[in-house]
């Protein structure tokens, strides 16, 4: 029983991981685009 708590809670850790990891990503990629316009300018 407590086996399969402690599994259910890395597995909520990890989706929370990702999401975390996708937000940085589009942060990142919108600093990105951000460059690149001052650039244009």
């Amino acid at each position: 029983m407590e086996s399969n708590q402690v599994e259910s809670k890395i597995i909520k850790l990890n989706s929370n991981e990702s999401k975390i990891i996708e937000s940085n990503r589009n942060e990142s990629n919108q600093i990105k685009n951000y460059r690149v316009e001052l650039n244009k300018k």
